[in-house]
């Protein structure tokens, strides 16, 4: 892995399964998007919510070239749900943003001017019509 992932567990205590997990998810994103220059997560604990039960959040900061990938609150009762989920999330989003830098540099939004159909002359006549 060429970045070294920036991890913060909030509000529960950190395990070495769920370290894992996040550097596994990581280099795996890595692995598709190898030009990556930051990876920062965050996974908060549940909060006590009375209709919605308990939740695991977690956040991503994911630097490239040219730009910045923010997924966000992406929440499920299982925390190795919820960064599955939010790094499913980051993949589409590298991969939106990764077509959007290709299609910049084709010149999409270019106005090309076309070539005339024969070959005419300073004042717009074809050299059959100077005959």
């Amino acid at each position: 892995m060429n970045i070294e992932p920036l991890i913060t567990i909030d509000g529960m205590p950190h395990s070495d399964a769920l370290d894992a997990r996040i550097r596994d998810e990581a280099a795996r994103l890595e692995k598709f998007f190898p030009r990556l220059t930051s990876c920062r997560i965050v996974v908060a604990a549940p909060h006590h919510h009375q209709h919605r039960g308990e939740l695991f959040a977690v956040h991503l900061d994911i630097g490239y070239p040219g730009g910045e990938a923010v997924v966000g609150h992406h929440q499920h009762e299982d925390v190795y749900v919820a960064l599955r989920d939010a790094f499913l999330a980051a993949r589409r989003e590298l991969e939106k943003s990764q077509e959007h830098l290709k299609g910049a540099g084709r010149g999409r939004n270019t106005i090309r001017m076309q070539e005339p159909a024969n070959e005419q002359g300073a004042a717009g006549k074809t050299a059959a019509d100077h005959e």
